[in-house]
This record gives C-alpha cells, structure tokens and sequence, in this order.
C-alpha cells in the first residue's frame, strides 16, 4: 500500500476470475477424492484376499516373507491418501501465489513476494498479501490453527517418508500421539481410526479419505476468505500518467 503519494487512486482488487477458476479446480479435486477412494479401497481388499488365498495355499511362501512384508504391504492404501495430502497443500500453496501475482498486476507494485525472506512458502505469501493491501489470511484463528496442523503432516509425508523424527524417544512419542489425537477426531470406539500410528517405527499412514476431504475444505475456506475481504479493501495505488 502506498502512502504519503500525491498522484495516487483508490482501487478494489478485482478477483471473480480467481474465485471462478479456484471454485473449478476445487470442485475437481474433491470429485478426484471422492471417484477415486472407493474403487482404491474395494481393489485393495480384493488383493488383500487374493493374496491371504495364495498363502492360505502355499504356508512355506508365508513362511519365507515375513512379517515385515505383511506390515509394509498393509501401508499401500495409505500412499494413495497421502499423496491427496501432498496435492491439496499443492493447490493451497498455487491458490495463493496466484492471488499474489493477481494482487501485484492491479496494484502495480514492484515488490515480489520471492524477496520476503521466509523459508515457508505458505506464510511468504500470506505476508506478501498483508504488506499490500492489510488483509490478514490468519484472521480466523480456529480455522487456520487446523490448516497448519494440516500443513505439518503433508511436510511429514513429503519431506520425512511419512515418519515423525526427533532426537529423542519421548519426544517423538509426543508428537506421534498428538498426531494421533488431532486426526482421529470423530472417530468412534470400534471405527477405524483415520490416522494410524506406530510408536514403535516412528510411521503413520492415512487411512480415510475423510482427512483429505477436510484438508480441501480448509484450503477453500481459506482462500475465499481472504478473496471476499479482498475485494472490500480499497487500496491506495500510484497512478501512472
């Protein structure tokens, strides 16, 4: 924003292509999740019963590939979920970059959000915004708490083979069952648990497409909040004559 400038205008951002485009890209990927983890589930437990039939038939084989291979074998759904995690935090992060550059072609600025110094790209642009036009993406405290904690298990899948790491044992106990805690919410006595963890292996893996479904839902929200306060902020920009 600009201050202390004789020849300048106040303007709106205008954003309805942004939200058209974003709505679509939205809707697509909640279809994705929503055609894809079905079919996934029903293959997967029809190879899980192919496979119990051949060793059933052949105990020497079972005998020979241990139990660690039934254990990795039994993570294979979870790959699928999480690498939706990995996609929606994709879409969340390009959403934002395109409000920035929609943000810096209205207002004219010179300034690039790839200057601020911060190793969070997320957080970067959320501080390029509110530089530029005051509009806070955190203003929903509840809100983006949860898209950070979101935010901290796809750095996890992404950056750390779907493993909590830490330098000692009770530390990573911690975080493993405040994990576990934090994405199981809902989840009833008897129903499968949406996040499953080993406190021994330090692994988690998804197990319900209901967290990606969630994840995109806070991603939504997000974006669309700090469009709509977008453009009912009028901004102070240098007019070019």
């Amino acid at each position: 924003m600009l201050r202390n400038k004789e020849n300048v205008e106040a303007k709106s951002v205008e954003l309805n292509e942004f939200e058209a485009g974003f709505g679509f890209e939205i809707d697509y990927l909640k279809k994705y999740v929503d055609r894809l983890a079905e079919p996934v589930n029903e293959m997967l437990e029809s190879l899980e019963s192919e496979v119990a039939s051949n060793l059933d038939s052949n105990p020497d084989l079972a005998e020979q590939i241990g139990e660690s291979y039934f254990v990795e074998a039994a993570k294979i759904k979870s790959y699928f979920y999480n690498s939706l995690i990995v996609l929606t935090y994709t879409v969340y992060e390009s959403s934002l970059q395109k409000l920035c550059e929609h943000i810096k072609v209205q207002t004219g600025s010179k300034l690039c959000y790839t200057q601020l110094k911060n190793s969070n790209t997320s957080e970067k642009l959320l501080i390029f915004i509110k530089l530029l036009t005051g509009v806070c993406g955190k203003s929903d405290n509840a809100t983006y708490s949860r898209l950070r904690e979101f935010q901290n298990l796809r750095n996890k899948v992404a950056h750390q083979n779907s493993q909590v790491q830490s330098s000692t044992e009770e530390d990573r106990h911690s975080q493993l069952n405040h994990m576990k805690i934090a994405f199981n919410r809902g989840v009833q006595d008897g129903d499968e648990e949406k996040l499953i963890i080993n406190l021994d292996s330090g692994d988690f893996s998804i197990n319900s497409s209901s967290l990606i479904l969630e994840f995109i839902g806070l991603v939504e929200n997000n974006i669309l909040s700090i469009s709509s306060e977008l453009k009912e902020t009028l901004l102070v920009v240098e007019m070019h004559t």
